[in-house]
């Protein structure tokens, strides 16, 4: 009995003994958190990069969604000093670990584009589209094509997606394919996509103003 009750003390003691230090890097880690916000603020991204892996270091039970905002400021951080592919390692991990979360695959996809990888980032926007089904990455996508002015993907990626069940996504690619038919300076067809594109939606006034000026290009 006598060893039971030593031994019961020395658990609760070494459960204390625990539950101290973890509290004591809980108070480090919010402690180097709050300092690195305070950089980040100020835009001095570099520190503030250093601080949050130094808050990383202190890591414990308490930590929570804490180590998850970090890791989102990292990459911001990263961001906002061109260091694209180290802001995508990040959001990779955020996307493997929440798949269907549309706001990763769209800072993925901006910091390709930022970094002139205009391929890659369309392979994101195609994915995100995929797994998420927000017809956002359907215009970020198209947009991509029409930047690059690899139209004849755009005009596929429309026709392909012409009925589609977002129907303020269906009005702005069918938008967009008057604006690729004018950039080739396809006027005729153009004019032809703005008539049918004035048909579905005789209240959009940006529709009817095209129209009008691709009609005086006849």
């Amino acid at each position: 009995m006598k060893k039971v009750v030593v031994m019961i003390g020395i658990l609760v003691l070494a459960a204390v003994g625990f539950l101290g230090y973890q509290g004591h890097e809980r108070s480090k880690q919010t402690e180097l958190f709050e300092e690195a916000s305070v950089y980040f603020k100020e835009e001095d991204y570099k520190k503030a990069i250093q601080l949050f892996e130094e808050a990383e270091e202190h890591g414990n039970i308490f930590s929570g969604s804490l180590n998850e905002e970090m890791l989102h400021y990292q990459a911001e951080a990263y961001m906002n000093l061109g260091e694209y592919e180290k802001a995508i390692e990040i959001y990779d991990h955020f996307i493997k670990e929440k798949p269907t979360e549309s706001m990763n695959y769209m800072l993925k996809g901006y910091c390709y584009s930022q970094g002139k990888e205009y391929e890659k980032a369309a392979e994101t926007y195609k994915e995100a589209y995929e797994k998420t089904g927000d017809g956002e990455f359907l215009l970020k996508l198209c947009n991509m094509y029409i930047a690059t002015e690899d139209y004849e993907k755009a005009l596929t990626l429309i026709e392909e997606n012409r009925k589609t069940k977002d129907e303020e996504t269906g009005k702005e690619l069918l938008f967009s394919e008057v604006v690729i038919y004018e950039k080739q300076q396809d006027y005729a067809s153009a004019y032809e996509k703005a008539k049918e594109y004035v048909e579905a939606y005789p209240d959009d006034e940006a529709g009817k103003k095209e129209m009008e000026f691709l009609e005086s290009r006849q």
